[in-house]
């Protein structure tokens, strides 16, 4: 052979070792996962079974370069029905494939509802069938926050309710830099019994709208009868409203320590805090 062709078999040999041994080491990791309860007596127990991961190794464990595959990207922020639509175009699913995913591939447990889809680049197998790509995605979920399982225990955060409010910190945030500032707001908020009053849980119940996923909210919206409705209902909605990147999740761990109870982003995506509402309508006339 030449030496170019000796250099690019050196070099896929060494990215399939690679991925090899990665995803081997993931799928080891994943045995030991752990969820959290938050009951005051927090409890870890396993949130998938040994027979899961097993029934399900091929599909994490089988190197691309060997099989024909399908990349999906995953963006934070994204609803189960969007990455419905990812893999409907990418897989050539018709409408009733898509029908399932969103209504029973993603429905197997309360907690698979949505926000555990989690946000990645993916490589998946042509071959895969819907309910192996939700467990595949669900899996590198668990892989993704179990070694924050110690903090969720020592904090006394139920890790289901913390996904409910990394979805809602996530759809809010300009960036990542501001995520703890609004997860401070959110705890203080909580802590007190006020209302959370999220625009983008309006976004949520209103879906595919005229302009597509994650429409404008008008005034009107935030009357919309819904147990997603955070202006109408007391403390989180019943599940997440997207799918949050782990820096959400970790700001809900790790909040800023503030006494803002408001915020606004300005044109510029800058976070204006307040105390109270008078300095909060300070803010919109200053910087909105």
């Amino acid at each position: 052979m030449s030496r170019e062709t000796n250099l690019l078999v050196s070099f896929v040999l060494s990215v399939v070792l690679f991925i090899t041994v990665t995803l081997a080491t993931a799928y080891q990791a994943n045995e030991s996962q752990i969820k959290v309860s938050k009951d005051r007596e927090a409890k870890a127990v396993m949130p998938l079974s040994k027979e899961y991961f097993h029934a399900n190794k091929n599909t994490r464990t089988r190197p691309p370069f060997f099989q024909e595959y399908k990349v999906i990207e995953v963006l934070p922020g994204m609803r189960k029905e969007q990455i419905g639509e990812l893999l409907a175009y990418e897989f050539g699913w018709e409408g009733e494939e898509l029908r399932r995913w969103n209504e029973e591939y993603t429905q197997t447990e309360p907690e698979f509802t949505e926000g555990v889809y989690f946000p990645d680049t993916y490589y998946i197998p042509a071959n895969a069938s819907g309910q192996e790509i939700a467990d595949l995605m669900i899996a590198h979920f668990y892989e993704k926050i179990s070694p924050y399982a110690d903090e969720f225990i020592e904090k006394n955060i139920n890790w289901t309710e913390a996904v409910i409010m990394a979805s809602l910190i996530q759809r809010e945030a300009a960036g990542p830099h501001d995520m703890p500032t609004i997860a401070g707001v959110m705890w203080n908020r909580l802590e007190i019994g006020m209302r959370l009053q999220i625009d983008a849980t309006s976004q949520y119940i209103k879906g595919n709208a005229e302009t597509g996923w994650w429409t404008y909210v008008y005034p009107a919206d935030l009357a919309l009868e819904s147990p997603y409705n955070t202006y109408l209902i007391d403390g989180l909605p019943p599940h997440p409203i997207a799918n949050p990147s782990l820096e959400a999740i970790l700001a809900v761990l790790r909040p800023e320590k503030t006494d803002y109870f408001f915020y606004i982003h300005d044109q510029f995506a800058q976070i204006h805090g307040a105390r109270t509402y008078e300095e909060h309508l300070y803010n919109i006339q200053m910087h909105l």
